[in-house]
């Protein structure tokens, strides 16, 4: 090769780097590192399902009553009852407020006439005689005035009966007289018995007979108003037949229908009102009041001009 061309040179020797360099090839940018989608791609982790522990239901504070273990559940419920259906229809009944009271306690008041360790006055006290008598005589006029199902005769038992618990003073006995008298007057043309007899009355009470509440009314004493809780309850169930008791469950469905439409419109008054305060979008300004001293330092300090919401002129 050097024999050919007499003008190349050969390396020489001690010369230092005398090859030129090749030229430079432009960087060409990498391609950009793309994640394999089958290899490194991992299905989501489906997520644990929430196991949330059931809340406890509130805890009942109950309050202890002083009664017996013979006075049962099947005891009170009949005295519940009588006090709701009074409460419920006390307008009709004409019940009095000390009355209504009274029905509150369904234990009965405790005697003290008795021994602390006699439980039979728990079980068989209930309200006064009074009560019992309001009871009987509101019972027995809606049945009068309400009911056109009942003959001449029934309707003078009736009257006869109201008007001899009037006169009883509230006698037990003499109470129980008037309505076995009505009862008797009811079975005569083969009905059955309007209400049961009265409950016996307690072991340990003293009866004393008098030529007024003598035993009378198929030979039964009554010396507690407990004994009648059985007489009352049939009739309720007769007086809720009667069209006064209707008349009552029509009046409060419409006075419910009447408060829930009231309720409905101020609902929309409050939801438009907020719509309008919404649209104007005004902010709200505060007036202070200015008085005239602070007018008079500004003046001298020459201050004169005020804003018109700093002075508190509408």
């Amino acid at each position: 090769m050097l024999d050919g061309n007499v003008k190349m040179t050969g390396i020489l020797p001690g010369k230092g780097r005398q090859i030129p360099d090749a030229p430079k090839r432009p960087k060409m940018p990498k391609p950009p590192k793309v994640a394999n989608p089958v290899s490194n791609m991992t299905a989501p982790k489906p997520k644990p399902p929430v196991n949330r522990k059931p809340k406890p239901p509130p805890k009942v504070l109950w309050t202890p009553v002083p009664v017996p273990p013979s006075f049962t559940l099947d005891l009170a419920l009949p005295r519940i009852a009588i006090r709701e259906f009074v409460l419920r229809f006390g307008k009709l009944l004409d019940m009095s407020r000390t009355h209504l009271e009274e029905l509150e306690e369904i234990g009965g008041r405790r005697s003290y006439d008795l021994e602390d360790d006699d439980d039979i006055d728990v079980e068989m006290g209930w309200v006064g005689e009074t009560c019992v008598r309001a009871i009987f005589l509101g019972l027995l006029s809606l049945l009068l005035n309400n009911q056109p199902e009942f003959d001449g005769d029934q309707e003078k038992a009736i009257q006869d009966a109201i008007q001899e618990i009037k006169a009883s003073r509230a006698n037990l006995s003499r109470i129980w007289g008037a309505l076995a008298s009505l009862r008797a007057e009811f079975a005569k043309e083969g009905n059955k018995p309007l209400f049961p007899d009265p409950l016996p009355p307690p072991q340990h009470t003293k009866i004393h007979t008098t030529r007024s509440g003598a035993l009378i009314g198929a030979g039964i004493n009554v010396t507690t108003t407990a004994q009648l809780v059985p007489v009352v309850l049939p009739l309720m169930e007769m007086v809720l037949d009667t069209q006064a008791v209707r008349d009552e469950f029509e009046e409060g469905a419409r006075e419910a229908k009447e408060q829930a439409r009231e309720e409905k419109e101020r609902a929309k008054a409050i939801r438009e009102r907020w719509e309008e305060t919404k649209k104007k979008n005004n902010p709200v300004r505060f007036l202070f009041c200015v008085s005239d001293s602070q007018i008079e330092k500004r003046k001298c300090f020459g201050r004169t001009r005020w804003p018109e919401w700093n002075t508190g002129e509408a």
